[in-house]
């Protein structure tokens, strides 16, 4: 039975290709558990490559159907930096009960109060599936069941199932988001430059002289300078040689 809940599950899945397709398919199943709200967080911390050197830059998805005045609400107060629920995800391996949070002696006010309005906001009795993923990256799935619904008490029956399909979920919308993110963030570097500031480096970075630059580029030396300079400053590069290797780091010009 519950192969065959999980493989109808996956097939849906795999028509799934943004954001919105994913929240509205991931919820239709949810519910038909007692399941009103969830939502997916993925907090990650990967190496990229920033105008000064190689840093972390955390970035954080979230694929949610909570209502939108929470939401707003939530992040409008910052919610997510002090989360207790997130906050503890990679500490604990089984499942998180909200109940088991609210009282706890080493809540600071701000998550006090985070957990009364959400309580306010009809999000009550919900729980967190901490998600096994790669290195560097913390993964929760929380839902929150219809308290309105008459086998609402039943709901802990389900979870084992809800917990097979928020692991199947996790590997879809991981892909989605982190192909989508990869596609914004090479969309904005390529916009760093103009595309005459890339044309130079280009050249440089075959090997070409500032005044063969010039000649191909049927402009005047002095230009082929002022350009140069310019993606120096934007790059932050000690010397167009600096700024040539960081202009291939980020994918801004192509050797090929």
């Amino acid at each position: 039975m519950m192969d065959g809940v999980v493989q109808s599950f996956v097939e849906d899945l795999d028509v799934c290709n943004d954001e919105a397709t994913l929240e509205e398919m991931f919820g239709r199943w949810l519910s038909t558990f007692g399941v009103r709200f969830f939502a997916y967080n993925m907090h990650r911390i990967s190496p990229v490559v920033s105008p000064n050197h190689l840093e972390p830059n955390p970035q954080r998805f979230i694929i949610s159907n909570y209502p939108q005045k929470w939401r707003f609400h939530y992040f409008r107060e910052k919610y997510e930096q002090v989360d207790p629920v997130l906050n503890r995800v990679s500490s604990i391996r089984g499942i998180i009960q909200w109940s088991d949070i609210v009282g706890l002696e080493d809540l600071t006010r701000k998550q006090s109060k985070l957990l009364g309005e959400a309580l306010d906001a009809g999000l009550a009795g919900g729980l967190t599936f901490p998600i096994l993923t790669e290195l560097g990256e913390s993964v929760a799935i929380s839902v929150v069941p219809d308290q309105g619904l008459p086998d609402a008490k039943n709901f802990s029956a389900s979870l084992p199932t809800v917990h097979i399909l928020a692991q199947c979920f996790h590997q879809k919308a991981r892909k989605v988001l982190l192909g989508l993110s990869m596609k914004e963030g090479a969309s904005r570097r390529k916009a760093l430059l103009s595309p005459r500031e890339v044309e130079v480096l280009t050249w440089i970075a075959k090997g070409k002289t500032a005044w063969e630059t010039a000649q191909i580029l049927n402009i005047s030396q002095k230009s082929v300078d002022f350009y140069t300079d310019m993606a120096k400053n934007k790059l932050h590069a000690m010397n167009r040689t600096h700024a040539v290797v960081k202009g291939i780091i980020m994918g801004l010009i192509s050797l090929v």
